[in-house]
């Protein structure tokens, strides 16, 4: 049986026909709708999708439900918050895919943010999509293929716009395969954060997890798939 499957773009949404588990929920978030959404996947987790600006001859980037997760289509830099406070131990499970390129799309960018709030510890308030719009969060960041598919990094972010590298890596074998399901966890366990790809660590370092922290996927210029997410503490 076929149902009807929502497309959400910042400000809009279309419907497509496709298979899919549930009706979706759309709604307003923050006072910039034309860059923001919140949307709550089949699994029912709230998301937040931030959108940076298209050109008018570009098409929008999208946010679409399907089965198991979220299908993100960026044109140009997105950001897919978690609205859900993590504090203390806690670990993230989730499967990413970045599909083949289409148009001007890449294989680039499985970038990750998490542990991330305002500085006086809020939920990251609405920004415009922008890489550098996030530089006063405190978060940990994790550009998994970036720059075009040539670096891997682990950043930690103070709230005061340095971007302090803590490893990285330009070694063929870091880098993104297209059409691959990356398994991955990220873990805050007393006091030391560490992430995995496929059950090989790939950063760890210490963090501070004694504040409500947010998770976010983050990426542009890309098309991907994330599936599976769950949280255990």
């Amino acid at each position: 049986m076929k149902r009807s499957r929502r497309v959400y773009t910042p400000g809009h949404y279309v419907l497509c026909l496709a298979l899919s588990a549930a009706s979706p929920v759309l709604s307003k978030a923050g006072t910039k709708a034309e860059n923001t959404l919140t949307i709550q996947d089949n699994q029912n987790h709230i998301w937040r999708f931030e959108a940076e600006k298209t050109l008018p001859v570009t098409p929008a980037s999208q946010a679409e439900i399907i089965p198991d997760g979220v299908k993100i289509v960026a044109q140009r830099g997105v950001t897919l918050w978690f609205e859900h406070p993590l504090k203390g131990n806690y670990t993230l499970t989730f499967d990413r895919k970045i599909l083949k390129p289409e148009g001007a799309l890449r294989v680039s960018d499985m970038n990750i943010f998490w542990n991330a709030h305002e500085k006086n510890g809020a939920l990251p308030h609405v920004r415009n999509g922008t890489l550098s719009a996030y530089n006063s969060l405190v978060l940990e960041y994790a550009g998994i293929g970036g720059n075009n598919n040539t670096t891997t990094r682990f950043r930690h972010y103070d709230g005061s716009g340095a971007r302090i590298l803590l490893q990285e890596s330009t070694a063929p074998a870091d880098m993104l395969k297209p059409d691959h399901v990356y398994h991955t966890v990220i873990s805050v366990h007393n006091g030391v954060t560490t992430l995995f790809l496929d059950g090989k660590k790939i950063f760890s370092a210490p963090v501070n997890a004694a504040s409500p922290g947010y998770f976010g996927i983050r990426t542009v210029g890309s098309q991907q798939e994330i599936t599976h997410f769950s949280l255990s503490a």
